[in-house]
């Protein structure tokens, strides 16, 4: 594909100094203090909120990204997403109190957060902003410097988020790499502290071995397709508009868009294609979805001859929809009737502004159906029927869920957005996103005078030690068929540990105070 003339991938050397400078910025400590972190996020706002039109226009260019689409599903989020994480991050960063059993719960034990250190976070193409700036704001957030490559399929877009986060954020801790396949690969060659990737399961999985060579931990953000179950007991022209919505935004280049239907009960496919016909009318009045700004492109050209492939292939009907313009890489929002999962269009994650639908012969069949197949990044549901909501929920695993909508989930920037499986390892946002770039280390004050408890730990192992050991080891709290224990029983129990640990407390007292 062709670039833009500012578009220069890095060099080797320069990415090789560039890491070591980093290294060298954890080592000083200086990303540790809550002050520098906080002042770095602010920093990242002021970057998205004074830059807004130059993302704008760098994301038309890419893909023909509607500026509404990059305010509603890229900045904004990402905005209220740092507001959420300064008003929370100190409490974040604040040791926990342990939980350890007697006698270890005298030391008092404790849970600091560290840094992991040096991160890179690879970006994807699709949202550019919001898949590799979201996993940013955990890094600074957990006080880790980091290495950013975004992706070379949005290359006006890199090369806008190069020249604004240099500009904004410190260059000694945060630095935007560019290139394709030949400069990721040398990133990956490097040994990292921890390894954010988004984008498709095959380069995961060339990330995750990459990462296996170091024992570096990674987080993998990937997709699947995404399952959505209409009940009869569905609001139709609710489902339909929310769905069409799901479908056309971003022209569906969404790792949690619907990927395909499944209707459990009959007369449900006809009913719901008339509603969401109407409701692509009335997104895009009299076909406006074919002026550019308005209704996003494909990417580029071998994704659109992709896509177009599959619905050419296509077993089912196309009941919506339909047209293609390999000039523009436009396809219009498109609702397919009648497949199966023979089907070209059940052969891979679609990608794409295009619907299969399928039929189940019931919501049992639905979900076994579900969970024959690869655990994907979201289910939905559409129904009203609270036991048929649960029994879904209960039943499909997924990277995420929604009830009666699609894809806010991933919007939600207190909650965890991640996958499971082939959806991918490890969640972003918020605290998930402070999660994923810090170790949880225990620490413990071991005091001196504990020897008088713990003294039993020590050769020889005379049979009084024993007895001792023996005293202090966990018993059962069930009952000899597996059933709970009484309360009654459990406050005997609890009666008779705490009055052991009094008699030991009483034992070691004076032992202490003739010490001192």
């Amino acid at each position: 594909m062709s670039y833009p003339a500012d578009f220069k991938p890095s060099q080797k050397g320069d990415v090789e100094q560039q890491i070591s400078t980093l290294k060298e910025t954890y080592l000083s400590g200086v990303t540790r203090p809550i002050e520098w972190r906080r002042k770095q996020l602010m920093k990242l706002f002021d970057a998205l909120e004074n830059n807004t039109e130059t993302f704008q226009v760098a994301l038309a260019k890419d893909f023909g990204k509607p500026a509404h689409e990059v305010l509603l599903t890229e900045l904004q989020t990402l905005k209220t997403e740092i507001v959420e994480v300064l008003g929370h991050i100190k409490a974040w960063m604040k040791p926990e109190s342990g939980d350890a059993a007697f006698p270890f719960n005298l030391t008092f034990p404790k849970i600091e957060k560290r840094p992991l250190g040096v991160a890179l976070i690879i970006g994807a193409w699709n949202y550019p902003l919001f898949v590799t700036l979201g996993p940013l704001i955990g890094a600074i957030a957990a006080g880790c410097p980091a290495i950013i490559k975004p992706s070379e399929l949005a290359p006006n877009c890199a090369v806008a988020m190069e020249k604004v986060l240099h500009q904004y954020l410190d260059r000694n801790s945060y630095r935007v790499v560019q290139g394709g396949v030949e400069e990721t690969t040398h990133l990956l060659n490097q040994k990292w502290d921890t390894i954010f990737y988004t984008g498709g399961g095959n380069v995961g999985r060339i990330v995750a071995t990459a990462a296996a060579k170091n024992l570096t931990p990674v987080t993998l953000e990937l997709g699947g397709k995404n399952a959505v179950v209409i009940t009869k007991n569905a609001d139709l022209k609710l489902a339909a508009r929310r769905i069409a919505w799901g479908k056309v935004t971003n022209a569906g280049q969404t790792c949690v868009a619907p990927d395909y239907i499944l209707f459990t009960d009959p007369g449900l496919e006809n009913r719901f294609t008339e509603e969401f016909k109407k409701q692509v009318a009335e997104f895009y009045p009299e076909q406006s979805w074919r002026n550019p700004g308005t209704y996003t492109r494909i990417v580029n050209t071998g994704h659109f001859n992709r896509i177009k492939k599959l619905i050419d292939e296509t077993s089912g009907k196309v009941v919506v929809g339909g047209f293609t313009d390999a000039s523009q890489r436009l396809i219009e929002p498109t609702l397919v009737s009648g497949c199966t999962f023979d089907d070209s269009l059940m052969s891979q994650e679609i990608f794409g502004p295009v619907l299969p639908m399928l039929q189940a012969s019931s919501l049992d069949d639905a979900i076994r159906t579900i969970q024959r197949r690869e655990k994907s990044l979201a289910v939905y549901i559409f129904s009203n029927d609270k036991s048929e909501q649960a029994q879904l929920l209960e039943n499909v695993d997924s990277g995420g869920a929604m009830v009666n909508d699609v894809m806010h989930q991933c919007a939600m920037t207190r909650m965890p957005f991640g996958g499971v499986g082939e959806s991918g390892t490890g969640a972003h946002n918020g605290v998930a996103g402070f999660n994923a770039f810090t170790h949880r280390r225990t620490v413990v004050k071991q005091p001196g005078w504990l020897d008088g408890l713990m003294g039993i730990r020590y050769a020889p192992y005379t049979p009084s030690k024993i007895s001792q050991f023996k005293m202090l080891a966990p018993k059962r709290s069930w009952n000899a068929d597996y059933t709970e224990r009484s309360f009654f029983r459990k406050v005997i129990r609890f009666s008779l540990s705490l009055a052991l640990i009094l008699a030991a407390y009483k034992y070691i007292q004076p032992r202490i105070a003739a010490r001192l």
